[in-house]
């Protein structure tokens, strides 16, 4: 009776290790060194040592096709795993990313620059660590003039250059994706 234990790649595939390969390939192992103990010595082979070399030669190809797939779900579990590990290091780095976030925002909203009424200054502080927290070149505040027929730059830094603008206007007409 064949013995096996039911497992589950990461993927949810029953997996099915069986005994049954081994012991074939041992049973194979030792016909084979008992033919070649045959042929070496020169012995004539009786009826009953052609029918038992039939029999191991159907198990060795028994044996065969299991290492084939054994190989294959080998190749299987293993791009599984890298997929996996490949996902690990992506949500590693999503939430690194994600606690940049948090700890720039938590410098941010305790930033007294927000409060102190400089609005000037107070954008520097959110255009200037948005920019290195989301590691962009540019982050600029544009809001509508009261006609709602252009806009106008407020405050856009610079990462490269380090530098702090403001007054640029784009027109409606020109820039309709704006």
């Amino acid at each position: 009776m064949e013995q096996h234990v039911d497992t589950y790649s990461p993927s949810g595939r029953p997996l099915r290790h069986t005994k049954i390969a081994v012991l074939l390939l041992a049973f194979a192992l030792i016909c084979g060194v008992h033919a070649y103990y045959y042929f070496l010595r020169g012995l004539p082979v009786g009826k009953d040592l052609v029918a038992w070399l039939l029999a191991v030669g159907g198990a060795t190809a028994l044996v065969e096709a299991s290492f084939r797939l054994f190989r294959r779900e080998q190749a299987s579990l293993t791009h599984e795993i890298e997929l996996c590990k490949q996902a690990d290091a992506r949500r590693e780095d999503e939430q690194e990313r994600l606690r940049r976030f948090n700890r720039a925002l938590a410098r941010i909203s305790g930033a007294p620059l927000l409060y102190g009424g400089n609005l000037s200054a107070a954008l520097d502080q959110v255009t200037e660590t948005s920019a290195h927290t989301l590691e962009v070149e540019r982050v600029g505040v544009w809001l509508f003039v009261e006609e709602r027929t252009k806009i106008r730059c407020l405050n856009l830094y610079e990462r490269g250059a380090n530098r702090h603008t403001s007054g640029h206007e784009l027109e409606a007409s020109r820039y309709p994706a704006y």
